[in-house]
């Protein structure tokens, strides 16, 4: 069967992966494809397929109305048993879906799951922490096994949202729609979206209608429409033409950090490369030269905490990279330390109109960065370890962002032509004395 699909669902079908998160706003069409996908997987003798959610008092409280529709739609009656009071549909090849609460559940009834390879959790942001710990081992054990999430953002520190989508997994596809993405929407729905927006203002329509997290707290760093706005804003190479190349680079060798190369050019950020438990400091060191030769940079900024074998490769090949100190002294007595100051130069960035990419990783690191008091009234912001002791993702791709407005750059053009400026200006004067003599 060819069924024509949306180009942002087309990874379920031709990439890789064990987890796929589908999250977004109202009316964005993900539990309408994900139950199609599955209805397939198990008519083309692929999967045996758990339908859940947190909490199911009947079967009225699932997606089985959806998904036997679907069956309908697709032609595929003649495939399918369908026993609504078992909560049971059965497939002509054996292959089955079944409907389950997760509330409730003992661990090992949920363990009693292992028979289905696939997985599908609707409401994902409701599911709690022990669950998913006891769900994911369960079927991951499995031949090919697959765990589909689809939700509406509550929280950051909602279990599914927290470890699938605040953070880089190699194993996970992350598809960011709502109702915009939806071709198979009417009129009714944009103009409801649009009275919400209107009505209810901004902070309401981007958590139901784009699929925004809910809450800022107080103290947060950055704001979220500050953090949208730059996701919003659109920057070219082109239009920074002429402006200083500036590349970092945040080394991580521990648990789950990642080390992040980006550059930055004017208002436009990109982040370059992450790369997972690397220590091989030659490697890393050799790929960022690369970089900068082929952006042909103008500074190198690497972190200090694991950065000093990377300055000493760049000794070896003959660069000048520069090691930056986040806990160190800063130059405005303002700060608490340079971490604090180079945060503050990157959210002035921000206003003044910086480009960011869309990146869901990024978001939250940015959204997840606080400040915090200290006795002498300097400006001061949670450290890495403070934020994972609350269970917070390390802000790997935000400090590689920081990095960049260590120390101000000067394009060497523009340095060399300020230097020769200042020569003829010294030389005129000169000999404007000289002549002047009498």
């Amino acid at each position: 069967m060819k069924i024509v699909k949306p180009a942002h669902f087309k990874p379920l079908k031709y990439e890789k992966y064990t987890f796929a998160v589908l999250y977004g706003g109202r009316s964005s069409g993900k539990s309408h494809e994900v139950a199609e996908h599955l209805i397939l997987a198990v008519a083309n003798d692929e999967a045996d397929v758990l339908c859940c959610r947190e909490k199911q008092n009947s079967i009225a409280h699932s997606n089985w109305k959806l998904v036997t529709l679907k069956i309908e739609q697709l032609g595929l009656s003649h495939l399918f048993e369908c026993t609504e009071s078992k909560g049971l549909i059965k497939c002509v090849n054996g292959r089955q879906m079944t409907f389950k609460g997760l509330s409730g559940q003992t661990q090992e009834s949920i363990k009693s799951f292992e028979d289905f390879n696939y997985v599908w959790v609707e409401e994902a942001q409701y599911m709690t922490r022990e669950n998913l710990q006891i769900l994911v081992p369960t079927i991951i054990r499995n031949k090919n096994p697959k765990i589909f999430f689809t939700m509406n953002p509550r929280f950051e520190e909602d279990a599914v949202y927290a470890e699938f989508i605040a953070k880089n997994r190699d194993d996970t596809i992350k598809i960011f729609i709502n109702y915009m993405n939806n071709p198979f929407n009417n009129k009714e729905v944009y103009a409801e979206a649009e009275r919400c927006k209107k009505e209810d203002g901004n902070d309401t329509y981007s958590h139901i209608w784009l699929g925004e997290p809910r809450g800022e707290s107080n103290a947060q760093f950055i704001p979220n429409g500050l953090i949208l706005s730059a996701m919003n804003t659109e920057a070219t190479i082109s239009e920074n033409e002429g402006l200083p190349v500036i590349l970092s680079c945040d080394n991580a060798r521990m648990g789950d950090d990642s080390t992040v190369i980006s550059m930055r050019q004017g208002k436009l950020f990109k982040i370059l490369k992450r790369i997972k438990k690397n220590d091989d400091d030659s490697e890393i060191a050799q790929l960022l030269a690369n970089y900068e030769d082929e952006y042909k940079a103008n500074a190198v900024f690497i972190d200090a905490g694991y950065g000093y074998g990377l300055k000493d490769f760049s000794r070896q090949m003959g660069r000048q990279w520069r090691l930056v100190q986040f806990g160190g002294k800063s130059s405005n007595n303002n700060f608490l330390n340079k971490r604090a100051e180079m945060y503050c130069n990157m959210r002035q960035w921000l206003r003044d109109g910086g480009a960011l990419p869309n990146d869901p990783v990024l978001k939250a690191q940015l959204r997840s960065i606080e400040i915090k008091q200290n006795n002498d009234n300097k400006i001061a912001l949670k450290s890495k370890d403070e934020m994972k002791k609350e269970g917070k993702p390390s802000p790997d791709d935000v400090d590689s962002l920081v990095l960049t407005f260590a120390y101000n750059v000067v394009n060497d053009k523009i340095r060399t032509n300020l230097n020769q400026n200042q020569n003829k200006a010294r030389t005129n004067i000169g000999l404007k004395h000289f002549y002047g003599r009498k």
